[in-house]
């Protein structure tokens, strides 16, 4: 009965904000698409996503469709895409309209980009397995039942000033509210009893982390972790990898002994082996290894560059030995 009563409630408020939304376009199947996405042009030559028409589960909206940025995902354009579990908003959007998400039942993340401003009315209602959000700083307004049937475990403002509905149920009872202090998100909390964390006081919880900056075997690269939370970051040091060894086609003699001439494609460090001891390492590893080897297992043998290793590099090499 609950659920029949909330329903009914969905479809009343839908039906509400549908004359100016969704069902403002003659005919939402005439719009133009792209990929799964049907869109309107704007007056001002950008683009707002009128509707998802596939089934994805995991769906990065695109930022432009067929050369028109997008700016704002319309009213409903993805209510009810009960498939849908992971979504990212690209930078560039604005606006997340009315019911966007809603009844979006088995959402359980959504990245929502800096450049957003207006979270409207019941954007994400109803998203029961959303657990935690990010709201970003330049959001100005988050609308009345935004996050209503969100079983948050927090949620994270990061405009001090952000216009929050005032409303008890932008979204259910439980979960923390993470945000400045003395901001309007902690005015919220104390209003309607909810727990407020400042983020000053944030227990972090890290991502897995990211490599901003590649290793080499000339330096040490760097990996960065960011808190879900509240963004902070701290870095690890990447250690160098090893040389990247590769057959130059040069041979050099020392005490009547022939050399082969390996030079690493990063650093162009050179080192040398001699042509016997690699003939031999060669044959052991031809008894064991009779189809192709594909590079990456720790081999130097791929002498004639053709990114795998068999017979052909041997008869290559035996032309320099």
């Amino acid at each position: 009965m609950k659920k029949f009563i909330s329903i009914f409630i969905s479809a009343v408020l839908l039906l509400s904000v549908a004359g100016i939304g969704m069902f403002a376009y003659a005919d939402i199947k005439q719009t133009p698409a792209c990929g799964d996405f049907r869109y309107f042009v704007l007056p001002d030559g950008t683009a707002r996503i009128v509707d998802y028409t596939g089934s994805d589960e995991t769906v990065t909206i695109p930022s432009t469709v067929n050369g028109y940025a997008v700016t704002i995902i319309d009213r409903a354009a993805f209510h009810d895409c009960m498939t849908l579990k992971h979504v990212t908003i690209p930078e560039g959007v604005k606006e997340i309209g009315s019911f966007a998400f809603g009844w979006c039942e088995n959402l359980e993340s959504a990245v929502i980009p800096e450049s957003v401003e207006n979270l409207e009315a019941w954007s994400f209602y109803m998203c029961r397995p959303l657990k935690n959000i990010v709201v970003p700083k330049n959001v100005k307004k988050i609308d009345k039942y935004a996050f209503y049937g969100c079983n948050f475990e927090y949620i994270s403002i990061f405009n001090p000033q952000c216009d929050i509905s005032d409303k008890d149920s932008i979204y259910y009872k439980g979960g923390t509210i993470y945000g400045f202090k003395n901001s309007t998100a902690q005015e919220y909390a104390e209003k309607y009893g909810r727990t407020f964390v400042a983020f000053d006081d944030c227990p972090h919880i890290w991502n897995d982390g990211v490599i901003t900056k590649p290793a080499s075997c000339l330096e040490t690269g760097i990996k960065t972790f960011t808190c879900n939370i509240c963004r902070k970051t701290y870095t690890e040091v990447v250690p160098k990898t090893t040389h990247n060894y590769r057959f130059c086609n040069e041979t050099s003699e020392e005490n009547s002994e022939k050399y082969l001439c390996y030079d690493c494609t990063v650093c162009h460090e050179r080192v040398k082996e001699p042509a016997s001891t690699v003939v031999s390492q060669f044959d052991n590893f031809l008894c064991y290894n009779t189809a192709d080897v594909p590079l990456g297992q720790g081999y130097m043998f791929d002498f004639n560059g053709d990114g795998i290793i068999n017979m052909r590099d041997y008869q290559y090499i035996l032309k320099y030995c």
